[in-house]
């Protein structure tokens, strides 16, 4: 018998049903995409080095194009409850894009993080979308794929080297993933949450102020976290958002 398993088995984990209940229907992002065929001069024509996001497609999501070679990757991803006729939603979306609509579809759930969940048992862990570690913004995972799994392995020799696998002993694992991730994800949730919530607020913000939109940029490009960024955004909304309305 194995003395300890990692779960690394995605959002559909077989493993973490031996550690915790699955997800509730509202932490799963579910998403659909399309890879739409196109001569390298189409691509470069339509977006040229940048990629597209859509907000206002899905609730809690957005829908997206990018270039890639000799084809677009196209798709949408919004809260699993909301997306019950998701491919008349993504049809749509394309046809407004002006793409062909005779597209083969592939879906996929991912989890979203920042939600305080049970990752250990008594000789397992779990990693990546198994454990639910994925930016809740973005849908960004494979990162915390693989901090995790690194963890998760550091931990391994550990519990060789103690001769101990119990929940209590693995449970550092679980704590070194929130010292070294956690709390951005917690703080990600916590921004999706306020900006989805305020929609027609914060994007306006975001695409009419160049300061605030530079600022933003630096999170997707890991210079500065989501609770840092929170702390910068929120005394500045209210200055920012009277510039917008009331440019001067």
């Amino acid at each position: 018998m194995q003395k300890v398993v990692i779960g690394a088995d995605g959002v559909n984990s077989i493993v973490s049903k031996y550690v915790r209940d699955y997800y509730k229907p509202d932490e799963l992002g579910f998403c659909i995409a399309a890879e739409i065929p196109a001569s390298n001069e189409e691509v470069n024509e339509y977006i040229e080095n940048a990629i597209d996001i859509h907000y206002g497609i899905t609730n809690f999501g957005y829908g997206w194009v990018f270039p890639k070679e000799k084809h677009f990757s196209v798709g949408l991803c919004g809260l699993l409850p909301s997306m019950k006729n998701s491919r008349d939603i993504f049809i749509a979306f394309i046809k407004k894009l002006g793409f062909s609509t005779d597209v083969n579809t592939h879906a996929h759930l991912i989890p979203a993080g920042g939600h305080e969940r049970e990752v250990c048992a008594d000789r397992i862990m779990l990693v990546g979308d198994a454990a639910g570690f994925v930016d809740p913004y973005q849908g960004e995972g494979i990162k915390y794929a693989f901090m995790s799994a690194k963890l998760a392995a550091e931990r391994v020799v550990e519990s060789y080297e103690n001769d101990e696998f119990s929940k209590s002993a693995l449970d550092s694992y679980k704590r070194a993933c929130y010292s070294l991730f956690g709390e951005n994800l917690k703080y990600s949730l916590r921004l999706s949450k306020l900006m989805y919530k305020y929609p027609n607020v914060f994007f306006r913000l975001l695409s009419s102020n160049k300061i605030v939109l530079d600022k933003w940029f630096e999170v997707p490009a890991g210079r500065m976290g989501y609770k840092e960024y929170i702390r910068w955004l929120i005394p500045r909304v209210p200055y920012h958002m009277l510039k917008t309305l009331l440019p001067f």
